[in-house]
């Protein structure tokens, strides 16, 4: 086994990778990167409801930062990129497996949650209006209340207004 394989090998040429496999490499990597980023970083959503009609309207989009308040880790982690919760053009079809079941854990973020800030969570589960709207699996809000955020609400991020 070669245990110095980074080093050149004198006299033998560096083989050339053929195109097919350049874009494949690319592909994985900006699929790989896009993932991490999506899941640690930061996270596009759009607003599903009117309940912040005052200061954000249905389906203007919005951009959060996970690393505000702590990334979640997430407890499936075998899922389909790129999607949410239903794989695209079906219904039910979970775009997850749970073959893999983490327990819920948050990294640390850098700033503490504050009045008035935007948060972004999940939809209580069982909830007859997650059911039908099956779009979005995340809701934008103000946060009044911290009793209502440490009673079990699930902090996503926020974009500081």
């Amino acid at each position: 086994m070669n245990l110095v394989f980074w080093k050149k090998k004198d006299g033998q040429p560096k083989k050339k990778k053929s195109a097919v496999r350049e874009w494949l490499d690319a592909a994985i990597f900006a699929i790989i990167a896009a993932t991490l980023i999506r899941t640690f970083i930061f996270e596009a959503y759009t607003i599903p409801t009117p309940s912040m009609e005052k200061t954000l309207l249905v389906n203007d989009f919005l951009f959060v930062s996970k690393v505000s308040y702590g990334p979640r880790i997430p407890m499936t982690p075998l899922a389909v990129p790129f999607t949410h919760h239903t794989l695209p053009f079906t219904k039910f079809t979970k775009a997850y497996s749970e073959a893999v079941h983490w327990k819920y854990r948050r990294l640390p973020g850098f700033s503490d949650l504050k009045r008035n800030d935007v948060v972004v969570f999940n939809f209580p589960e069982g909830d007859t209006v997650a059911l039908e709207i099956q779009e979005s699996g995340f809701t934008p809000t103000k946060c009044a209340r911290t009793a209502a955020i440490s009673s079990g609400t699930h902090i996503m991020s926020s974009p500081g207004l």
